[in-house]
């Protein structure tokens, strides 16, 4: 009973600190307007990514504590065992009655899935602009020049009943009656009232999806995927090292 109490009790304070985590990101200063190093700055880089290691701390601790308890329990045990022989077989098929049914269930419960994908009736439209392309991969055609084929991704989500739409600006007549839209690493500037448009879908109730990649950003340090997060606390970094002449040469 302490055991399963302490676990969950140490991630219940873990989930307390990490629910946080917004408001400090939003004390802390930008990126512009700090000079050199500051723990404002460590706060910065080290929150989110780096705060489970807050978890594994708050866990690690509770695991010393189990093994150091347990290894009372079983010293003390051991001493009752040499004065009265060892347990009992009852109490050894008592254990066996519970660990082994634990054991030939612990797969399927955590691994099975009885319910089918469905996504029948559901309308999902992908934006067609963006570093990539919709064509199908071909067989003997590999490399460098055959990467960022999308083409595949229609098929697949219809092959669970969605009906998929990939539409040229996003306008409004194709995000009417649709459930989710994806934007797939924009790289062109947005036309006036795009991205308007695209969070009054949200508003609605509706899902968006934004793929976007830590390697690029335009001159004026900003990308066309952190634009569409504008509204909220998401950002996708820039956190890659490049050479000083500029590409991937």
């Amino acid at each position: 009973m302490y055991a399963p109490a302490a676990i969950l009790a140490g991630h219940l304070c873990y989930l307390v600190v990490l629910s946080y985590v917004p408001d400090v990101v939003g004390a802390a200063p930008s990126h512009e307007a700090q000079q050199g190093w500051s723990w404002a700055g460590l706060a910065r880089k080290a929150v989110p990514w780096n705060l489970s290691m807050l978890a594994g701390v708050i866990q690690l601790l509770v695991a010393a504590a189990m093994f150091r308890w347990s290894a009372v329990a079983a010293a003390a045990a051991a001493g009752g065992s040499r004065r009265s022989g060892g347990p009992s077989l009852r109490a050894r098929r008592m254990l066996w009655a519970v660990v082994l049914p634990a054991v030939v269930l612990l797969p399927p419960i955590t691994c099975l899935q009885l319910s089918r994908p469905d996504l029948q009736g559901k309308k999902i439209v992908f934006y067609e602009k963006g570093f990539l392309n919709w064509l199908k991969p071909e067989h003997g055609n590999y490399g460098r020049l055959s990467s960022g084929m999308y083409g595949m991704l229609p098929p697949y989500l219809e092959s669970f009943g969605a009906k998929v739409v990939i539409s040229p600006d996003m306008s409004q007549e194709d995000l009417r009656d649709a459930d989710a839209a994806v934007l797939i690493f924009p790289d062109q500037p947005w036309a006036a009232g795009q991205l308007e448009g695209i969070w009054d879908f949200v508003r609605r109730g509706g899902s968006l999806l934004v793929l976007g990649e830590h390697t690029t950003r335009d001159r004026d340090g900003k990308t066309r995927f952190n634009d569409a997060l504008e509204p909220t606390q998401m950002r996708v970094a820039f956190d890659s090292a490049t050479f000083a002449v500029g590409g991937w040469l």
